[in-house]
């Protein structure tokens, strides 16, 4: 069937032959006077239907435009509403966005139900989706229990802001995290507000732009745990949630502990997907296996809001991976589907190994002795990025020319299969002078050739052994046992194939190095041991690929040209990542296109762990009738022992004229970090 185009009136579209409209700047009024803009992607001639909301700050009329409508349509011919809501103060919302899940942000999602509810083409009943930020929010706005809300689906989501998004990990600082999105985000909301852009609205783009604080300067201000980093955090009051949640999660993506965390431990109904993506949405993933996201929230949603009948609710559907060359990128990550009455949780079967002193992993105890852990702040990049986009970029290498600066345990090879599902952790006595050091662990599965590819990783600040809120000093080279918890997984070691921990003292650039020389040393043999969940009965299936997307004659994008490099400087003896991402795209109706471009490196000293820097720049070049429109922003972090400094600009200019510039120089102390 051709799919046309067509204008009902100013502010609608229709698409798919008429079948789907799109209500474009919908205002929805909230408690302190403001209005917020939301478009509505619905069918075009049936009776109320339910509503999904979608809560970003991506602004939905031109950076988030192409992906908005292919999922807009997608659903509306599905039966349902996608509204798709800027936050405050970006896009086109009033207000000024001071920070990420402000309380008043998150109430205004509170106030959008409640309007939603009121509208004639919605049934009443109201779910909500997202991915990533909108997956946050989503979860946030479940938590607040409001009035008519059925179900929520959190994609790539959080439940732990501190520990689990681009903050902190193992109580760490983020390294390459600071410029990579907190710069993005610098850059798109300097972009101009909604047309058209007269004096006045010049007047308001400038406004904002003087307003609007760089996000970062607050995180990096606040390195402990505690009341700014709980709003917002689901985590430990799960009982806060009692409708119906769906929790996807990708094995190669930052926030899949957060997914499994929240199957544990939701008392509300929900299910589980998993498979092996990264930052990517399952149905459009550049490595396969897909999956059908539309069809999973049409399912999900449909049986939650409109009373579908179904009977595939529940449970948990994971995809155990399995051994990939890690020198090559594979065509498709190897692995089977499986299919759980729930997730295992922590009443799992566990194996134990021991770390024996001659470098092996054993499954009887043996005497204990002290190793030291080279002292390496460069180590860790062939782990990858912690959270990788597409393309497949910044996916683990081999482990190998990492291993060469830890120490490591190996088991003999496997004569069977040998199947972990879960949060693997290793525990181990540490000595150091303090005040603060890192460990990293890291697990990989070995080839009979000896090519290493990551299992999975985990970091600790050894000062927040005990506490994210209450971080303590180490007690001056004195033995104390602590427990590192890798990401969770699910993986089958196949027989022939052998297991591997890496302890190291670093793992750059995902985490800023520890401000000191001193060795770490550890206590192999003894209470050493790495800790395995192992995977109950589960039922093989086939889940089928998702199907191509219609083809959405509104939107045009070009394939993203993306470039990841690790990097050695042979005269200044540092190493580390430089990375680069470009991509294009377009919305025909409203005129508008869009180029982003953006660029990081992150470089640390192979011995002094004060010299590392961390820098990024983001570029949009936006065009649409009332403006040409380009907004940079770029970063320089560095640290000394003391403290860490963070320097940022922002440049705009409107129609090739300079229009707007800041700068900031800002440093804060190092609290054991």
């Amino acid at each position: 069937m051709r799919t046309r185009l067509a204008h009902a009136r100013k502010g609608h579209v229709l698409f798919a032959d008429g079948a789907v409209v799109l209500e474009r700047d919908l205002r929805i009024p909230v408690r302190d006077g403001l209005t917020l803009s939301a478009d509505v992607y619905r069918p075009a001639a049936t009776g109320p239907v339910p509503a999904i909301l979608e809560h970003v700050p991506y602004r939905k009329d031109d950076v988030a435009a192409v992906r908005d409508r292919l999922l807009g349509r997608a659903l509306a011919e599905r039966g349902f509403a996608l509204v798709r809501l800027d936050v405050r103060g970006t896009g086109r919302s009033e207000g000024i966005a001071l920070d990420e899940y402000t309380e008043a942000e998150q109430e205004d999602g509170v106030e959008a139900v409640a309007w939603l509810r009121e509208q004639g083409w919605c049934t009443g009943a109201v779910g909500a989706y997202g991915v990533s930020y909108g997956g946050f929010a989503a979860i946030q706005l479940a938590a607040r229990r409001p009035p008519g809300l059925g179900a929520i689906a959190a994609v790539y989501a959080t439940d732990d802001r501190y520990t689990d998004d681009v903050h902190f990990y193992g109580g760490a600082l983020c390294a390459l995290e600071l410029a990579h999105y907190p710069v993005r985000i610098l850059a798109m909301n300097a972009l101009p507000p909604a047309a058209p852009l007269d004096d006045r609205g010049r007047d308001a783009w400038l406004g904002r732009i003087e307003a609007t604080p760089p996000w970062v300067l607050r995180w990096l201000a606040v390195q402990r745990d505690g009341p700014y980093w709980r709003t917002g955090s689901l985590r430990p009051e799960y009982g806060r949630i009692d409708c119906p949640t769906l929790l996807v999660g990708g094995w190669r993506d930052g926030y899949v502990n957060s997914a499994v965390r929240m199957a544990e431990r939701l008392e509300a109904p929900s299910s589980l997907v998993v498979g092996p993506w990264p930052h990517v949405r399952p149905n459009i993933a550049d490595l396969p296996p897909t999956l059908d996201l539309v069809g999973l929230l049409a399912g999900w949603f449909g049986r939650h809001l409109r009373g579908d009948s179904n009977d595939e609710d529940g449970g948990a559907l994971v995809y155990v991976q399995s051994y990939d060359d890690p020198r090559s990128m594979p065509e498709r990550v190897s692995g089977t589907w499986r299919r759980f009455r729930n997730w295992p949780g922590r009443n799992q079967h566990v194996a134990r190994f021991h770390l024996d002193l001659a470098g092996a992993l054993v499954r009887t105890p043996c005497p204990p002795g002290a190793l030291a852990v080279e002292h390496a702040p460069h180590a860790g990049t062939q782990a990858g990025i912690w959270c990788p986009p597409p393309p497949p970029h910044g996916l683990p290498g081999d482990q190998r020319f990492d291993e060469v600066h830890a120490l490591t345990f190996t088991s003999s090879p496997l004569e069977d299969e040998f199947v972990c599902l879960g949060f693997p952790c290793v525990r181990i006595p540490v000595s150091h002078p303090g005040p603060t050091a890192l460990l990293s662990a890291k697990l990989a599965d070995v080839a009979p050739d000896g090519s290493s590819q990551l299992v999975s990783r985990g970091v600790l600040n050894l000062s927040h052994r005990d506490s994210h809120t209450e971080p303590k000093p180490l007690p001056p080279s004195r033995w104390i046992e602590v427990r590192v918890e890798l990401n969770a997984t699910a993986w089958r070691f196949g027989p022939g194939h052998r297991l591997r921990l890496a302890l190291a003292s670093s793992d750059w650039p995902t985490v800023w190095p520890a401000p000191t020389t001193d060795l770490l040393r550890v206590r192999a043999g003894g209470q050493a041991t790495l800790e395995l969940p192992l995977e109950p009965a589960g039922e093989d299936v086939e889940v089928a690929a998702a199907p191509p997307s219609p083809a959405e004659p509104t939107v045009t994008s070009d394939p993203a040209d993306a470039t990841w490099r690790a990097v050695r400087d042979g005269l200044t003896r540092t190493a580390g990542i430089e990375s680069t991402w470009d991509y294009a795209y377009g919305v025909s109706d409203t005129e508008t296109s869009v180029r982003e471009r953006r660029r990081f490196l992150a470089m640390a000293s192979e011995t002094d762990p004060l010299n590392v820097v961390v820098e990024g720049e983001n570029s949009f070049d936006l065009s649409r009738p009332d403006v040409v429109a380009r907004s940079t922003a770029s970063a320089r972090f560095t640290s000394s022992e003391t403290e860490f400094r963070s320097e940022l600009s922002l440049t705009v200019e409107a129609d090739g004229r300079p229009f707007a510039t800041r700068t900031w120089d800002e440093r804060v102390p190092r609290d054991l970090v």
